[in-house]
């Protein structure tokens, strides 16, 4: 697996789009390890920015943009909530 962080900002959406146009999609941590990673590759690339990655919930339910269901959580407390109006997808902060 390749992953990548871009460090501009986007909705949902485009970067959704972004990562489609280079051949990918969003990362989609599906265990320990792999959210590991992704916490420590989105501090290095800028730990003060919000990072989306591949959950959607348009219709009220977590699901992995592939399809897949969502069958691993590591939420901090309270969490998901909507941050502003964001409320179908989630970031790392």
């Amino acid at each position: 697996r390749c992953y990548r962080a871009y460090d501009q900002e986007q909705t949902f959406d485009e970067a959704l789009t972004t990562c489609q146009a280079d051949g990918g999609t969003m990362a989609m941590p599906r265990d320990d390890a792999t959210n590991a990673f992704l916490v420590d590759l989105k501090n290095t690339a800028n730990s003060d920015k919000h990072f989306y990655f591949g959950l959607d919930s348009n219709d009220g339910s977590w699901n992995f943009v592939d399809g897949g269901e969502l069958n691993y959580t590591n939420w901090g407390a309270g969490q998901p909530s909507n941050l502003g109006a964001i409320s179908h997808c989630l970031l790392y902060t």
